[in-house]
């Protein structure tokens, strides 16, 4: 763009122009959409429920039915679309790839992180390690590299 040196409107309209475009841009910000998750152990299953904007749950889905015994501790790798399980019955850490199409949310097939530990709880880091705690052997790991996605559990790490 080449604006006059002076006494042009032109550099205005381009100013103006300009702000038109950003402030459409801000008009067309859209609020990611959120849900909450939760798990039931008593019966084995996760469900999740979309958060709106005055911040309740009008109503939770079932997200997985099948495959875990008594899921006690969840977390998601937002990053990576993973759905992580720490499930005292199954004695493992699990993984479900997560995603979403529209308002629902679906899982794939279940994957071990970790397997032959008394999980009770898990998280996950920004770079995707895998945190949770043995309460048997008193330890607490991490599984990081290809341990945390492809269900191998040589790749467990004392902290």
């Amino acid at each position: 763009m080449v604006f006059p040196r002076s006494g042009g409107c032109l550099p205005s309209l381009y100013a103006s122009l300009l702000l038109a475009c950003l402030c459409s841009v801000a008009r067309g910000y859209v609020e990611p959409r959120k849900f909450l998750l939760a798990s039931n152990a008593r019966n084995g299953t996760i469900y999740y429920g979309q958060i709106s904007n005055n911040g309740s749950v009008p109503h939770m889905k079932v997200l997985v039915k099948e495959g875990l015994e008594h899921p006690q501790g969840i977390a998601v790798d937002q990053k990576r679309s993973l759905l992580l399980v720490a499930d005292s019955g199954l004695r493992k850490v699990v993984s479900y790839g997560l995603s979403l199409n529209g308002d629902t949310m679906s899982v794939d097939e279940q994957t071990s992180v970790a397997d032959d530990a008394d999980v009770r709880w898990v998280a996950v880091d920004g770079t995707g390690n895998v945190l949770f705690t043995d309460e048997l052997r008193q330890k607490n790991l991490r599984g990081f590299g290809s341990a945390r996605l492809g269900g191998q559990h040589h790749g467990e790490r004392p902290l």
